[in-house]
């Protein structure tokens, strides 16, 4: 499909990109509703704040610092940097950026990997959190996070 028809089909769905046609193993498929998206996002902050906030931690957000997670949650001496993510299925899968990536590595023991399913009509936190014991990031149901490395590009022109 050349350009042209490429931006005559993005008109008619509407300015909604289509999801690729095939995904590799573990990849995450992106909303492609941006709209959706940011609902399914704030809906997935709104229910890891509550959550941790009835533990009787103090939230902050610092998604607008780009520090490598989005709250922090603090109990005492306990400090957790809690990373978001939202879903709209139940398929636990998600992209950490490279500054997440590296801020869950520089600091395991405190970082929380916090995915809400069904964000949108019946949200499920899923908080996977590292155990030194087992070498894994695993949930509280039991569930086991896999990492799969990619490298990729930004290009422009100009």
């Amino acid at each position: 499909m050349d350009f042209v028809q490429q931006v005559q089909a993005y008109i008619a769905r509407g300015g909604i990109l289509s999801p690729p046609a095939t995904r590799n193993k573990g990849q995450s498929p992106r909303q492609p509703d941006v709209l959706k998206r940011l609902a399914i996002e704030q809906k997935a902050i709104e229910t890891t704040w509550d959550y941790y906030q009835k533990l009787g931690y103090d939230i902050e957000s610092v998604e607008a610092a780009k520090v490598g997670w989005d709250l922090t949650a603090t109990n005492g001496n306990v400090r957790l940097k809690l990373e978001v993510k939202g879903l709209s299925g139940t398929a636990i899968a998600a992209e950490l950026t490279a500054n997440e990536y590296s801020s869950l590595l520089a600091d395991s023991p405190n970082y929380r990997v916090c995915m809400v399913t069904n964000a949108l009509t019946k949200p499920l936190l899923h908080i996977f959190s590292y155990s030194k014991t087992v070498d894994l990031w695993v949930s509280e149901e039991g569930l086991e996070l896999s990492f799969e490395k990619v490298t990729s590009a930004r290009v422009f022109a100009g």
